[in-house]
């Protein structure tokens, strides 16, 4: 199994720089959704331009976003020309959104459903919040440790939900509705999510996970003391910088193993 990740992963990365145009079409592409997310929340409605930008801006990143995932789920294939590959980017990117329409609600709601649990477990917890345990609306005390337990609990459902499940589930239905169109992912749901959550494909994900996630997290956030000042915004601007290096290339080069291990299974198969 170590050997197949490996294996994918290498694949991926050889297809992202040979050809060149593909990484430099992804780099661009990448460019233009940071850009796009930058001008959404730096623009603020003041006058009436800058709230129509704003408007244009939020219909524009999702589709920018869409289009680099479209990008992403087809890069390894060598086969097939650069100039095809942008072309069909373009044409299924809408159909990448239509799909994740209903796993991005669905997980919404369940975290939704775990912040309102938690919220109700703090109202039911005089101790937390200095209420009156002769209440009426208090049935019995909760203890500080058990509702710090709760807390994490909740909290590490909602990141495996965003962070884990998520993720999987719509890698493959992209990889899907690429391959087989939407009509087709739309009713082989189950076996997406089948493939999405199989072992080989978890540790993949695990693995990436660390390049685009864990590794920009450390490098943001771990404290470095400059005694200079211009040293320090020049060390926290390049660390920003790496940071959002990683995770837009580790995101792409860990859809990119993904792909080519489904294909890879495919070719098992056949």
């Amino acid at each position: 199994m170590i050997k197949h990740i490996l294996h994918a992963y290498h694949v991926s990365m050889r297809s992202l720089v040979h050809p060149i145009m593909r990484m430099i079409v992804l780099f661009v592409a990448s460019v233009a959704f940071v850009a796009s997310v930058y001008g959404l929340f730096a623009v603020r409605e003041a006058n009436t331009f800058q709230v129509i930008a704003t408007c244009a801006l939020a219909l524009i990143v999702p589709i920018v976003f869409f289009i680099v995932q479209s990008l992403a789920v087809n890069y390894a294939d060598s086969a097939q020309p650069v100039g095809a590959w942008i072309g069909r980017a373009f044409h299924v990117f809408w159909q990448l959104l239509a799909i994740s329409v209903l796993p991005i609600l669905g997980v919404w709601i369940l975290a939704y459903i775990a912040d309102m649990y938690w919220a109700k477990v703090v109202m039911d917890g005089p101790g937390v919040l200095g209420s009156d345990a002769t209440a009426p609306h208090v049935t019995m005390p909760v203890a500080i440790s058990d509702l710090r337990w709760q807390e994490i609990s909740v909290v590490s459902l909602r990141y495996l939900l965003f962070g884990f499940v998520l993720p999987l589930a719509l890698v493959q239905l992209w990889i899907t509705v690429a391959r087989e169109g939407l009509l087709n992912a739309s009713m082989t749901v189950i076996r997406s999510m089948r493939i999405a959550f199989a072992p080989q494909t978890v540790l993949t994900y695990c693995v990436g996970l660390l390049v685009f996630a864990v590794i920009p997290y450390l490098l943001v956030f771990t404290p470095m003391h400059v005694v200079n000042l211009w040293w320090d915004m020049i060390l926290l601007g390049s660390r920003i910088v790496t940071a959002v290096m990683l995770c837009i290339g580790g995101w792409i080069a860990t859809v990119g193993a993904i792909s080519v291990l489904r294909s890879e299974a495919y070719d098992v198969r056949e």
